[in-house]
This record gives structure tokens, sequence and C-alpha cells, in this order.
């Protein structure tokens, strides 16, 4: 499984993940290929602290944001189920304990 595979699995359990590539050398056709499977962003090796440092804050930033949308008053049905994994059927979302 490359990195790719793993991003598209990670992202269909949980589409919230925050998930960087992390590369040596990406062409502009790959860059867009990694943003169509749902990478958030790619950090092109040598990585600066700096780099790194935005990179997470970033990250952070979004995971905010979703939690932020679930204390919207129409998400409040959805708070009890924030933390438990679901698996997305043809027609309905089903929660489950793992």
């Amino acid at each position: 499984m490359n990195g790719i595979e793993l991003c598209m699995r990670i992202k269909e359990r949980n589409p919230e993940t925050v998930i960087y590539a992390f590369s040596g050398l990406v062409t502009e056709d790959e860059f867009y290929d990694l943003e169509e499977v749902g990478f958030d962003g790619l950090l092109c090796k040598p990585v600066s602290f700096e780099v790194l440092k935005r990179a997470i804050e970033g990250a952070f930033d979004k995971i905010n944001k979703s939690r932020e949308m679930l204390s919207a008053p129409f998400c409040s049905c959805l708070k009890e189920h924030a933390d438990k994994p679901y698996h997305v059927g043809p027609y309905q979302r089903t929660y489950h304990e793992t």
C-alpha cells in the first residue's frame, strides 16, 4: 500500500482527518493528484521547522473548525456520536462501537 491508498482509506473512515504528503520531489500533476485524493497539503523535503510548525497549526485550525461546526445548533444531535467511528452505507450513516 502506498501513501495515496492509505490516505484514501483514512479519509473514507474519517474525512475530517488532516493528512499531509511528505515527499522529496513532486511534479505539478502529482501535486493535483494528491489534492484530489484528499491530502490536505504537501511537505517537500527538506522541511524547515517553520514550515512544519505552520502545517501543524493549520491542521489544528481545521480540526477546531470541524468541532465548532458540531457545536452549532443544527448539529447538536450529532454530538453524542462525534467520538464514535462510523460506516457510511449507500443510504444511511450507521454508528457502531468498535
